[in-house]
């Protein structure tokens, strides 16, 4: 059997700086050597290869080791691993760190189990390879550029138990065609999906009381937007550079809609505001005409 492994004690600066993939053979001379097995990348404290994509852990004497009850992956532990193509997070595993698998370029599938309830902050990106995502149910927070940039991932799976997705969470997801926001959101902040210039339409459920700034500049094939009666208001920017977009329904519960909310919003022509609605200056495009109603 071929184990492929990164040779290094700093598991995150060999990923970086230098392409030291090495192939070894469990019954050859190497994997006995104390020397290599010293030099084995850790996690929860516990020393690790990758075989085809599957984390095995291994004690000290070079031995694999069922189950060493490990909940976290660390930390930046593959940090700009470029070598890593795929990955299955084993079972049992509840947090995965922030930036843990910050700017894999080469990652294009990840398996992540129904253990986990907690991915931190920009833990995949710049993963511009990864294709798909399908979210654990016990998720509730999507943090801050968990996925940002990830430029090739075109279908993800939010579970409904979501309530929060931070700022910049899918900032520069080109690729992304489709997104089913859960209808228990409450948080859905700045930038969060902004340069998705592939998303064709969106719904954002009553329950977000307040649409980030810019949390969807820049989707310029958005060409339907349903904003759901509870959104009190729309950030500045929320909805600038969204040239697809031909019209919106402002519900009555909005209050207040931001600097350049809709700017360059070109192909909108016409919205219908409330008049107690609090609307910037520049708001929508100059020659979008706004009706006032009662």
């Amino acid at each position: 059997m071929n184990l492929t492994y990164f040779y290094s004690k700093h598991f995150s600066d060999l990923c970086c700086y230098e392409d030291y993939l090495m192939s070894i053979d469990l019954m050859g001379k190497k994997h006995n050597d104390k020397e290599v097995l010293n030099s084995l990348p850790k996690c929860g404290g516990h020393k690790f290869i990758i075989v085809n994509g599957e984390i095995i852990w291994i004690d000290d004497d070079g031995k694999r080791v069922e189950n060493p009850g490990v909940s976290y992956i660390d930390e930046r532990l593959f940090w700009r691993c470029i070598g890593l193509t795929s990955i299955t997070i084993p079972d049992g595993v509840t947090q995965i760190g922030s930036s843990a698998f910050y700017c894999c370029a080469g990652l294009t599938s990840i398996t992540i189990p129904s253990s986990v309830t907690h991915i931190g902050y920009t833990a995949f990106s710049c993963c511009c390879g990864l294709k798909s995502v399908n979210i654990p149910d016990g998720v509730t927070d999507i943090w801050v550029g968990t996925f940002e940039k990830c430029k090739g991932l075109s279908s993800v799976t939010i579970p409904n138990r979501v309530t929060s997705i931070g700022d910049h969470a899918f900032r520069g997801c080109s690729g992304l065609k489709s997104i089913t926001i859960p209808s228990g959101l409450k948080n859905l902040g700045a930038s969060s999906f902004e340069g998705c210039s592939s998303l064709t339409s969106v719904t954002i459920p009553s329950g977000v009381e307040h649409i980030g700034m810019y949390a969807f500049d820049g989707c310029k094939n958005l060409a339907s937007v349903k904003i759901c009666g509870g959104v009190k208001s729309i950030g500045q920017g929320a909805f600038c550079g969204c040239i697809g977009l031909t019209s919106v329904m402002i519900p009555d519960s909005v209050t207040n809609i931001g600097p350049a909310a809709f700017y360059a919003c070109h192909s909108l022509k016409s919205v219908k505001v409330k008049m107690y609605c609090k609307v910037s200056d520049d708001a929508f495009p100059q020659d979008c005409t706004i009706v006032w109603t009662l």
